[in-house]
């Protein structure tokens, strides 16, 4: 049986919402209005339905930038993907030295360098949970599309061109055997190996299928929970399946389930100690009829959701 070893840190936390409206480091315009349609959506009501102490710190300042140059393959971004992510970084950690949880909204997933450097700065033993269709695990050497948003990960590592690394290198490293993929089906060539020569562990979608979503993250929580004193979720919404979230990132078909996703999410809340989130990649441009929008607030709900329930 796990122990609900983290579920107070995220019950009794104020939620600190903070949105990251950027499309910098993506090929597709339309993530950069995330965080918007997810509050026009109606996720402060559904908050304060089930009862959450939230404060909407509004969204991050944002870089000028020639806009004429977005979208051209190998245009970098690696200016503007920095300077944002050091916004991010720096209220992430503002909001954990007052006890809060922070949530970011996104925006494409560069954001998640901001997100786990501010966690680091103060929990360097940290765990992070990464659910996505992709690896993000392309440097600017193997990038076929010269996408930053298909690089955060390996940016994270420690792969990152010479501004990342001036960026990153006063900053706790996270360790890669303390990260787990989960929902993975599109890795370019040289990811998976490069991936777990480092020791990243990937559970890939057809894996979940397979073995199912319980085994899957049990396997994952008692990684998480060994040798770090947190974790943080990082959630691509491409790592569900298009029917479940069709403007999500760069939508992959075969992926996760919304139940098995609602269902990892649970224990991850209930089992580890659990102090930040993000949600990533909602474009609503791609979007049919709101479902991703809807299914985001969903998960979102779940997420902080004050129920307990013990995974036997």
């Amino acid at each position: 049986m796990y122990y609900r070893n983290g579920v107070e840190n995220v019950m009794n936390k104020k939620v600190s919402i903070l949105g990251a409206p950027t499309y910098f480091g993506a090929s597709i315009g339309g993530v950069d209005l995330g965080p918007y349609v997810v509050r026009y959506g109606g996720m402060s009501k559904q908050l304060t339905e089930i009862g959450i102490d939230f404060v909407d710190l509004g969204d991050i300042s944002l870089p000028s930038t020639n806009n004429e140059n977005y979208g051209i393959v190998k245009q970098e971004f690696s200016n503007e993907v920095i300077d944002i992510c050091k916004n991010i970084a720096s209220t992430v950690e503002s909001e954990l030295e007052k006890g809060h949880f922070p949530l970011v909204l996104g925006g494409d997933h560069s954001i998640a360098i901001g997100t786990v450097t501010g966690i680091l700065r103060k929990i360097p033993r940290l765990g992070v949970i990464w659910f996505d269709a992709h690896g993000d695990a392309n440097t600017f050497e193997t990038s076929i599309s010269g996408n930053i948003h298909g690089m955060s990960l390996a940016i994270l590592l420690g792969y990152g061109n010479e501004k990342f690394k001036d960026f990153l290198e006063k900053e706790t490293k996270i360790d890669p055997k303390n990260i787990v993929q989960i929902g993975i089906r599109d890795l370019d060539p040289g990811e998976e190996e490069f991936l777990k020569n480092l020791g990243v562990t990937i559970f890939t979608a057809e894996d979940v299928r397979k073995q199912g979503i319980k085994s899957i993250m049990e396997k994952a929580i008692k990684i998480l929970n060994n040798n770090t004193d947190a974790v943080h979720l990082t959630f691509d919404l491409d790592a569900l399946d298009p029917e479940f979230a069709p403007g999500g990132g760069l939508a992959v078909p075969h992926g996760l389930s919304l139940d098995d996703t609602k269902e990892a999410i649970d224990m991850l809340r209930n089992n580890t100690n659990l102090v930040a989130a993000e949600f990533t990649e909602i474009n609503p441009i791609l979007d049919k009829d709101n479902i991703t929008v809807n299914t985001t607030i969903e998960l979102i709900t779940e997420l902080l959701s004050k129920k307990v329930t013990m995974s036997k």
